[in-house]
């Protein structure tokens, strides 16, 4: 199987917002990277990010600063592309974080409420492990 070079250019760059985990490749992404014809080391970072959940988001994390974005930030990325990207990222962002239990305004920071953030976060990240789209998320944290 053959596939364009924008193709895979486009699959990698959306996957390099996931954070970097484990760097052993197994057989399958080899073998994918190997017939799109993909350098191996970047190819091999976009498919094991989106095999992996996301790590817990823990209160601390709202009042550190770190070179390392926290998982609540990959989870905020994720969500603004999932909801589509752009103005409509942002409103699916805002619905699902008001889903999962965030009942402040958006200029009040996470940090104000560590707590709450850090519980609104981790039913998102239990909800995205499964991999659904923008309405399957909805439907899960409404019943969640």
């Amino acid at each position: 199987m053959v596939l364009g070079e924008g193709f895979v250019s486009l699959f990698v760059s959306e996957c390099l917002l996931f954070h970097k985990r484990n760097a052993k490749k197994t057989k399958e992404e080899n073998e994918l990277a190997d017939a799109v014809g993909a350098s191996s080391h970047s190819f091999s970072i976009c498919l094991s990010e989106l095999m992996m959940p996301f790590d817990e988001v823990f209160p601390t994390h709202f009042n550190t600063l770190s070179r390392n974005p926290f998982p609540h930030v990959l989870i905020e990325q994720a969500l603004l592309q999932l909801g589509g990207g752009g103005i409509e990222g942002s409103k699916f962002a805002k619905q699902t974080l008001t889903a999962a239990g965030w009942r402040h305004a958006s200029v009040v920071s996470y940090g104000k409420y560590p707590e709450e953030a850090a519980t609104a976060f981790n039913k998102i990240r239990l909800v995205l492990a499964d991999d659904p789209n923008a309405e399957q998320l909805m439907q899960r944290l409404a019943v969640a």
